[in-house]
């Protein structure tokens, strides 16, 4: 004690005192002065601090090595003494079980003496190298995640990623999870929203066999059920050996799920593993979100390198050859193509060479095919839905129509319900508003509606069918803009049919998300980067009621085609359209529209620095509705403009107003 330097009496001085008091009495006997005065000031300066301390001393008869070692006693337990252990054996090279002593006391330290026996204790060691072993072996699973998430992300989201996550994981998790794994699945985890629920990797673990694969699912709020996920994964190739799910609940008290599968692989194409990844994930993520078939064909993807659309195409073909009276069924068609993959890449390979013209100068021809629709907003506690729209629907049209509500256990109906004529005011008569129609689906609750598979977001449609009225008049829901579809295909047809080789690559474009905002012929604008667009759309029939014509122009169904003015259409590409229409004797209307068209033509005409592009507008009656209504004669004569215009237009014509 005297060498310590510390007054007697003082806090320091009865700190040091108190080590050596509680020390280990063999210790005290056989250790030097030095040795014991170095482990008390190491000790002393440990105090309220979380750190560990290793201390080593030989033994003099070379029988041993000493190691006094403190860490901060929450830290301490089994699996830490186990591992130092571990690590003391290896440093000092002993064959022989780690002898060990633990003392709690009062203070925020555990101390634990080890005793290594060896043959020769006269070996070199560094302290500071068990040390630094020992702080590592020492660091919790939450430590290390904060150490790797700083690393990743920053110090101000890390920090803030690790306030969010840090106590989200249960023991079973971390027990299997390294933490550089756990912040891919944190990655993940940030993507899910209301709209995004489910995020997913699909990987070969390290050292796993060549046909063992892993997937990780990621869903918000609720474990994804194994009858729902694994035909999906079976029509895949995969065999499910083993499952694993985890929950994770955020320091906001959001819960997610992480569903880890291990599966074996079957038959897979020679490649790249992350370009096979990627499809993968691309074609599950359809198929849970009903954009992609759930059968066979999804072997494909992994066997054959497909992609999903490509595998569509494929099925396409199978259930055409089925309805011309192939007898082969659909189950024997995939079998086959999954033994021989090179077949159906081939197959594929035709297809493209044959309709993916690839040429330098394109024109597309276009028209959209989205229908409007509802969306399921808000459930009430009596089990009625209400919407909101997806679209341009009209709520005024809604109150006693029947709908189908679409969800994964299939179609749901449903009544848009009012109010009968008995019990409203008529002096104060509610008009229906989107804020006021709903749904009944003849549900009394709420856990009523959602047990029938109903839940926010579920997409509402209109089951009304194709009518013929007079002989020439169509009438159906979503004329607008399906009608356009089949123009395009019409006109495909008759190219064919005529054997018309155009001198240009032509791309038949049917778009979606026009109603939203043209999205779908912006995605289409930049992948194609065409030279010309000629885009098919409705316009109003202005001569039913109502109508203001002086506003909306005077345009009549059954009066031909409407060729539209407006600064997105390219004037010599709309003169070239005129004059064609004009050769062949085919009727028109025009129309002027100022600013925007609201069709896809805005898209196609500002893209990739501007496009040559058209409009050419079917005549509707009641857009909007569910008695959408066209004339055959001016469907036919949308048809013949569209032809005809094509065999006009020259390659490498620009259409520039200086030539």
């Amino acid at each position: 004690m005297g060498k310590c330097d510390f007054a007697q009496g003082t806090h320091a001085y009865k700190a040091v005192l108190n080590v050596l008091e509680t020390y280990p009495r063999d210790e005290l006997l056989q250790a030097q002065d030095n040795e014991l005065l170095e482990v008390a000031m190491g000790v002393l300066q440990m105090q309220e601090r979380d750190m560990c301390r290793s201390f080593v001393r030989k033994d003099i008869y070379g029988r041993f090595f000493s190691c006094m070692v403190y860490v901060p006693r929450e830290r301490y337990n089994t699996a830490l003494r186990r591992e130092t252990q571990q690590i003391l054996a290896k440093e000092f090279g002993s064959q022989d079980k780690v002898e060990f002593t633990t003392f709690f006391s009062e203070s925020i330290l555990a101390r634990t003496h080890y005793t290594v026996r060896v043959a020769d204790n006269n070996i070199e060691f560094n302290v500071k190298d068990i040390e630094r072993n020992l702080i590592e072996a020492a660091r919790t699973w939450e430590d290390k995640l904060q150490s790797v998430l700083l690393e990743c992300a920053g110090e101000a989201t890390g920090n803030d990623l690790n306030r969010k996550y840090s106590h989200a994981f249960a023991r079973a998790y971390k027990d299997q999870v390294l933490p550089s794994a756990a912040v891919v699945d944190i990655e993940k985890l940030e993507l899910l929203t209301d709209e995004n629920q489910l995020e997913m990797l699909f990987y070969r673990p390290q050292e796993a066999a060549k046909n063992e694969v892993s997937l990780s699912l990621y869903h918000k709020d609720e474990p994804i059920h194994l009858s729902a996920i694994m035909p999906m994964l079976e029509n895949f190739g995969l065999r499910v050996i083993g499952e694993t799910p985890y929950s994770v609940k955020t320091s906001d008290g959001q819960v997610n799920w992480i569903m880890d599968f291990t599966m074996l692989l079957g038959n897979t194409a020679e490649g790249d593993f992350s370009a096979s990844s990627e499809r993968f994930q691309n074609a599950l993520t359809d198929v849970w979100y009903n954009r992609l078939e759930n059968d066979g064909f999804n072997r494909l993807i992994l066997s054959a390198g497909l992609g999903g659309r490509e595998a569509s195409i494929l099925r396409a073909y199978a259930k055409y050859i089925r309805q011309i009276g192939v007898t082969f069924s659909q189950s024997y068609i995939e079998s086959t193509f999954e033994r021989y993959p090179e077949l159906a890449q081939q197959l594929v390979a035709l297809f493209d060479k044959k309709f993916n013209p690839k040429a330098k100068y394109k024109v597309v021809i276009e028209g959209h095919a989205d229908e409007i629709s509802w969306y399921v907003n808000y459930i009430s506690d009596n089990g009625l839905v209400y919407v909101v729209r997806n679209g341009g629907s009209d709520h005024q049209i809604a109150p006693s129509k029947i709908v189908n509500i679409h969800t994964k256990k299939g179609i749901v109906k449903g009544v848009f319900g009012w109010p009968a004529i008995h019990t409203r005011n008529k002096a104060k008569e509610e008009a229906p508003k989107p804020d006021n129609i709903f749904i009944d689906i003849g549900a009394a609750t709420k856990e009523e509606v959602e047990e029938m598979g109903v839940h926010v977001g579920c997409v509402i449609t209109y089951p009304d069918t194709f009518h013929i009225l007079n002989n020439d008049k169509f009438v159906c829901r979503a004329m607008d803009n399906r009608m356009g579809g089949f123009m395009i295909a019409e006109v495909a047809r008759l190219l064919h049919e005529n054997k018309k080789k155009l001198p240009f690559g032509l791309y038949i474009t049917n778009s979606v998300q026009e109603e939203i905002g043209l999205r779908g012929a912006q995605m289409i604008a930049e992948r194609i980067q065409p030279n010309v667009a000629i885009v098919t759309d409705v316009t109003h029939d202005t001569t039913t009621p109502m109508i203001d014509k002086k506003k909306e122009g005077h345009i009549e169904m059954g009066k031909g085609p409407v060729i539209a003015y407006a600064p997105a259409v390219q004037q010599k590409l709309r003169d070239l359209i005129s004059e064609t229409a004009e050769d062949n004797n085919i009727p028109f209307q025009r129309s002027a529209l100022s600013r925007a068209t609201g069709t896809d033509t805005d898209a196609f005409a500002y893209s990739n620095g501007g496009v040559a592009s058209a409009l050419i507008s079917l005549p509707l009656r009641y857009m909007h509705t569910t008695v959408e209504m066209v004339h055959r004669e001016d469907v036919e004569n949308v048809i013949k403009m569209i032809y005809e215009s094509l065999l006009k237009i020259k390659n490498g014509e620009t259409f520039s107003y200086f030539d």
